[in-house]
């Protein structure tokens, strides 16, 4: 199975797109993608304190890894590695370890109860103009149903929250992640049975209809945009 781009051995098959592609070209492809949303967005400006919420999980290890490879083209921009501590065993051990490899500073807090609540007023201590969160597609799409069906408005990004792999399948990190050998925590997501039901549905659908996350994630950003 050759690329469809250079003709290298191809190591996977991107059914949306129609095309298989080797470690090289997938790798490029992923990247890209990656900092198109970031410019689209305007997401990393020239002088930002950047504040990634690291868990250590394999999405917020990808982001780092990423914006660490970015990062250059901002060099008065701050980047910032925060940790809650949750008490999982060795969470806090490897992200101090992870972020002492890629020279990223690192801080780490007790995790309070709402997490999220947390994050944002350890960022605001930090001075913190944007928090980057490893939210990939399929979360995206799934918080947007979750929504809808609850009947609730899709929730839109608040300004500060920034999310560079929104357009990024997980199992597309998950295979980026491996190429790159980006060690990461393997801690599943705790869901409900009715998220259960709506990532299972959806990823049905996109079995049989390839590409549909990605053309339901532009109606749910068209659908807020014509709500505000």
């Amino acid at each position: 199975m050759d690329c469809s781009r250079c003709g290298r051995n191809a190591i996977l098959e991107l059914k949306y797109f129609k095309e298989r592609l080797c470690a090289r070209c997938f790798t490029d492809l992923f990247e890209r993608r990656v900092k198109k949303v970031i410019r689209a967005g305007r997401l990393l400006g020239k002088s930002d304190v950047i504040v990634v919420g690291l868990s250590g999980c394999r999405d917020s290890a990808v982001l780092l890894h990423i914006f660490k490879k970015i990062f250059f083209k901002a060099p008065k921009s701050r980047l910032v590695a925060v940790t809650l501590d949750d008490n999982l065993a060795g969470r806090v051990a490897f992200t101090k370890d992870y972020c002492r490899k890629f020279g990223v500073e690192h801080h780490v807090y007790k995790a309070g109860r709402d997490l999220w609540k947390t994050l944002g007023e350890k960022a605001r201590v930090l001075k913190a103009d944007k928090i980057a969160l490893g939210v990939n597609l399929d979360d995206e799409v799934e918080n947007a149903l979750f929504s809808i069906f609850s009947g609730e408005k899709p929730e839109d990004s608040k300004p500060k929250v920034i999310k560079p792999l929104r357009e990024c399948l997980g199992e597309e990190i998950g295979k980026y992640a491996k190429l790159n050998k980006i060690n990461f925590i393997k801690a599943g997501k705790k869901k409900s049975e009715f998220r259960k039901s709506i990532a299972g549905m959806l990823d049905e659908i996109e079995l049989k209809q390839p590409g549909c996350k990605f053309k339901l994630l532009k109606s749910v950003d068209k659908y807020i945009e014509a709500l505000d």
